[in-house]
């Protein structure tokens, strides 16, 4: 059984709403799975920036706005959906102009299944996602490109509750099929491979903060389409805080920082509201 100070208050934080975006799993341990015939609504922003600087001056920022819904088909199991999408102003200076583009889109339109394999006992506990997106928009700036069912994301969490500590540790992979792009003919954009160990701490039965990294190794884009490409790998620093004001309602925030790499760095707000009793 959970003990009853981080029942409420442990967060996992493996939802990782920046890019790239892990399954649904919940952020309390209460809440790992919806309850059997019961729903929740989620819907999250989060706001992405970059900076490069390698003799053109490169500035992005990114605000993703998701929306999502879960239900509990089985006491072991439940399903979920969401929908993605992404305003972006890019800005790049280079030896003699100034460029500035402004893009609002819709991303994808996704939905997974996750699972529950063993309670904590002896051994820690184990959840499983899978999730696919049904529909992508893989068009570049503000065209739209549709293509169906060409990205999947897998994966396992182990957690351990140790009060008022809870130990976890995901990992998943996300593979994307070949699609053809707007202007650039076919294109796989790379299969992306990460492990991600967490560590939150329940300051009291409402609020829980959190901290761990993620190492990531994604595969070059291959195809008459591409780019020149190499594969590459990355580390990325993740803190969160989670609020739990009701029984209805978690808020949580968390932010994603590049140890290594030029992704930028993210700040995010989440919200989860439960319906019924």
């Amino acid at each position: 059984m959970l003990c009853g100070i981080w029942k409420r208050g442990a967060c996992l934080c493996v939802i990782a709403l920046a890019e790239p975006c892990l399954a649904d799993l919940p952020l309390m341990i209460e809440d790992l799975l919806t309850k059997e015939k019961t729903v929740q609504l989620n819907v999250g922003v989060t706001y992405n920036n970059q900076v490069r600087n390698n003799f053109t001056l490169y500035n992005q920022d990114r605000v993703i706005l998701r929306l999502g819904i879960r239900y509990g088909v089985a006491p072991n199991t439940e399903v979920y959906s969401r929908i993605t999408g992404i305003w972006s102003e890019t800005r790049i200076l280079g030896f003699s102009d100034t460029a500035s583009t402004n893009t609002c889109r819709w991303r994808n339109f996704v939905g997974g299944v996750n699972h529950r394999f063993s309670q904590e006992h002896a051994t820690p506990a184990v959840l499983g996602f899978i999730e696919t997106a049904f529909i992508e928009n893989a068009g570049s700036s503000n065209t739209e490109k549709l293509v169906y069912g060409k990205t999947w994301n897998a994966g396992l969490t182990a957690y351990r509750s140790i009060d008022p500590v809870v130990l976890a540790l995901t990992v998943g992979y996300s593979y994307t099929a070949p699609r053809t792009v707007n202007g650039r003919g076919n294109v796989d954009p790379g299969d992306l491979l990460y492990l991600e160990p967490n560590l939150s701490f329940a300051v009291n039965d409402q609020v829980s903060l959190s901290g761990g990294f993620r190492i990531s190794h994604l595969d070059k884009a291959k195809g008459p389409g591409a780019a020149p490409d190499i594969r590459t790998t990355r580390t990325d620093l993740l803190l969160g805080l989670s609020f739990a004001p009701t029984a209805k309602v978690t808020l949580h925030s968390n932010v994603l920082a590049d140890i290594s790499g030029d992704a930028g760095s993210s700040v995010g707000i989440h919200l989860t509201y439960r319906l019924g009793k």
